[in-house]
């Protein structure tokens, strides 16, 4: 896939190129090469079960590697973060599937996301240059937030960014 949108503002995001590639394919597997150092790239091959939300650093990309690539629980946190890419992943069963607070320049790209119990894919309190693209959104009555609160004082934070 080619990055389009406005994850390409600035000097765009390039996820962990220039890092190692870490291939993964179970929770242990993940959880070690998740606390390496940025840049990486995390290939996840099958299944993985998941019972918390996984932080990811800035700079990384998670990419699911064939058919099977799967986040069961836990889905993906990013908090404070920036140049994320995660893509052809499916992830369901989580609190939220993609959680993007106080970040920027992410891109999500060819996931399959359902099932949730909160959102698939929250972006919010000020992340900015964030592209979603040719994702499939199903099974779900909350599909995504944007922005953080209507609250003038609260939503100060997302003045001139959520640029999605």
């Amino acid at each position: 896939s080619c990055l389009q949108g406005w994850a390409t503002e600035g000097e765009g995001t390039t996820g962990g190129k220039g890092g190692p590639i870490h291939l993964v394919s179970n929770a242990d597997e993940f959880a070690k090469a998740l606390i390496e150092k940025s840049p990486k790239s995390i290939h996840i091959a099958g299944e993985i079960k998941l019972t918390k939300p996984a932080r990811i650093d800035s700079d990384s990309t998670i990419i699911g590697v064939g058919p099977g690539a799967k986040i069961i629980g836990g889905g993906l946190q990013l908090r404070r973060v920036c140049n994320i890419i995660i893509q052809n992943l499916v992830i369901t069963e989580a609190p939220d599937a993609i959680s993007v607070e106080e970040s920027h320049h992410v891109w999500i790209d060819h996931c399959d996301l359902s099932r949730c119990r909160d959102g698939l894919v929250d972006i919010k309190r000020g992340s900015d240059f964030v592209t979603v693209s040719w994702n499939r959104f199903h099974d779900h009555h909350k599909t995504s937030l944007l922005g953080h609160s209507d609250k003038p004082a609260i939503g100060e934070i997302d003045r001139r960014r959520l640029r999605v």
